[in-house]
């Protein structure tokens, strides 16, 4: 019988280890996961600070682009241009103004009074043709102009 409660004693002994053993394996497994869990959100935030770093650098690059390329120009050059294209554009003006102050006035060189004048007369026979069709069909209709 000794040997009997020796054997019990033990077997007891023994389901409460695996019992501490299946706790300390899901303690195990739940850190793991915690762990991966973790893990993957460190990596998310690491993707989402690169994102963010290339939205910084990016409009960082263009200001320095920007400044680049201002840098060997003084503010007196800009004004210089800025004055120079307004010269252009007045003196366009100017010119587009002479020109059709110049049209109006007299017949260009290249146009003889003849030609000049063909394509009036060619609306004028036009208009003569239609008002005679429409009194031709009022008379048609019985209507007297």
């Amino acid at each position: 019988m000794a040997h009997n409660q020796e054997s019990t004693k033990l077997h007891v002994e023994l389901v409460e280890l695996n019992i501490k053993w299946a706790d300390l394996q899901d303690t195990v497994n739940s850190t793991d996961e915690h762990g991966s869990a973790s893990m993957e959100r460190i990596s998310n935030l690491e993707y989402i600070l690169h994102s963010k770093t290339d939205e910084v650098v990016e409009p960082e690059d263009k200001r320095a682009k920007m400044e680049e390329s201002m840098s060997g120009k003084s503010l007196e050059d800009v004004k210089n241009g800025i004055e120079n294209i307004d010269d252009y554009i007045a003196k366009a003006l100017s010119l587009d103004t002479t020109f059709f102050k110049n049209i109006h006035a007299q017949p260009t060189t290249s146009c003889s009074l003849d030609t000049c004048f063909e394509s009036s007369e060619i609306e004028e026979e036009e208009e003569e043709e239609e008002e005679e069709e429409e009194d031709d069909e009022d008379e048609r209709e019985g209507v007297v102009p």
